[in-house]
Order: structure tokens, then sequence, then C-alpha cells
């Protein structure tokens, strides 16, 4: 078949179409920084890039529960941090009401302190991270002790699932920690035990009450213990979802965006190539002009 002017004419337009859309095209991914602007642009990296995203999501999703269970248990640590303090200073006004040395009088004043801490101690029993009691087992949204340091929660503990096969437990059973539910020291007793004594100078009572609070120390020591060990593990999840959250940043981007010097590279490339076919286009349709003359 004969090739006319017309003919060449119309397929160097076309070649000067597919390379300004080229440019074009190079321009926007060295602006956008992205190499997918449709998902037909690239079908099978547009799938992946979902796929990418969605495990990106699901990561999210489980290191934000792992903090929320890192701040409920923080907030138990705390608790507890408190009660311990208290015990101590009980510890202490033990040791000095029980000397021949302690007046009636002192005891009597000692044992309005031991009434409030008391009070403290149950005050501590029902701390919540917002609305969540942390010691009434999974009755969370009550109090776990009533002003007579009475138990109101259940024997159950609440846990929470921070990642696939890995559970926290955030709650604790109230009772267990004050009360001695489950066989350890009723601390709560124990300190009711020694305001009474206090009150009726029964030195034998106040004796007591010193060992009572080493072994509710010992007590909380162990629930400390346990927290940090809930804690590590969460610390460790959390890790290696960073990790896993860092690798598949990078393969969103490997699938999604373009090397920058590449990008423009490829805006130099296309350009001279547009500019290239321009030049042939004007080159020829020159010369078929003289060649009409």
């Amino acid at each position: 078949m004969r090739v006319t002017a017309a003919h060449a004419y119309r397929a160097q337009l076309d070649s000067m179409r597919q390379k300004a859309a080229e440019s074009v095209e190079a321009q926007r991914a060295a602006a956008s920084g992205s190499r997918i602007d449709r998902p037909s642009d690239d079908p099978v990296a547009s799938q992946r890039a979902v796929l990418l995203r969605a495990m990106q999501s699901d990561v999210g999703t489980s290191r934000g529960k792992m903090e929320q269970a890192r701040l409920e248990l923080g907030t138990a640590e705390d608790a507890l941090d408190g009660m311990g303090s208290i015990l101590a200073r009980l510890r202490e006004l033990g040791v000095q009401m029980a000397t021949a040395l302690a007046s009636s009088s002192e005891r009597a004043s000692a044992s309005a302190e031991v009434v409030e801490l008391k009070e403290a101690l149950v005050s501590f029993g029902n701390a919540r991270h917002g609305n969540k009691r942390l010691f009434a087992g999974q009755q969370t949204t009550s109090s776990a002790f009533d002003a007579t340091g009475a138990y109101l929660g259940d024997a159950n503990a609440q846990s929470v699932t921070v990642a696939e096969g890995a559970t926290v437990q955030v709650t604790f059973a109230g009772d267990e920690v004050l009360a001695g539910a489950a066989g350890g020291v009723d601390i709560l007793q124990a300190v009711q035990d020694f305001a009474d004594a206090l009150a009726i100078d029964d030195v034998a009572g106040i004796q007591s009450a010193i060992g009572d609070m080493d072994l509710g120390t010992e007590h909380l020591l162990e629930y400390r213990a346990d927290i940090g060990a809930r804690m590590g593990l969460i610390e460790s999840l959390d890790n290696h979802f960073q990790m896993v959250e860092v690798s598949l940043l990078a393969d969103v981007a490997d699938v999604t965006e373009v090397d920058p010097l590449e990008a423009f590279s490829e805006v130099l490339r296309t350009q001279q190539a547009f500019q290239s076919a321009m030049q042939v286009s004007v080159a020829s349709r020159t010369q078929s002009i003289f060649d009409l003359l």
C-alpha cells in the first residue's frame, strides 16, 4: 500500500499525542509522588496496595488495643502502689503505737487515722481508667467496693485480645486483692482490726497488726509482679508489631510511590521524546510543502 503524506502526517500526529500523554503522566507522577493514580494504571500493584493497607489497618488496631491495655494496667499499678504506701504508713503507726510509751489518747488519735487510711484503701480499690473500674472483675461500670469496704464486683476478670492468639487480663477481682477471697490476706479486715485495737488500747492486737501489714504488703507485691509480666508481654508484642508496621509502610511505598530521581529522569526523557516527535513532524511537513512547489 502506498504511504501518502496524509498517512505519514497522521502517524506522526499519533506519535506526538502518545509522547505528550507519556510526558503528562511522568509529570503527574513526579508531582504527586505516586505511581498509581487510578487502579487501571496498574491493577496488580493496586490490588497489592489494597491488601498491604488492610494489613496496616489491622496492625494499627492491634497496637491501639495494646496501648489501651497498657494504660489500664498502668492505672491499676498506680493504685497498687498507693495501697502499698498506705500499708507502709499503717505499719509505721503499728510500730509507734505498740510501745509502752504510747498513751491511750495517742492510740485513739492513731485509730482515727487508721480509719481514714482504710477509706483511702477502698478508694484505691475503686480505681478506674476512663469509665472502667479495674478491681471489680467484669463489673467494670460500677464501683468495686462500697463505702464500708464491702465488695460489689464479681470473681471474674476482663481480658483484651491485643493480637491474634494473644490476650491480656486488664481487670482484677478486688475481693482477692483486698479482702482475702482467694485465700490471701484480708487487708481491709486487718486494717479494721487494727483500728479497733488502737481504740481499746489492745497492745497485743496492735502488735499483731504489724505482721498483718507485712503480709498485706507481700500480697500486693504479687499483684504488682503480675502486672509487670503483663506489661512486659505487651511491650514485646508492640515492638514486634512496630517493626511489622515499618515493613508494611516500606512495602506500600515500593508499590505506590515513585523514586524521586527516577521520576525526574522520566520527566526529562518523556519531554525530550515529545520534543523530538514535534521536530520530526515539523521537518516532515516542511519537506512535504516544498515537494508540492
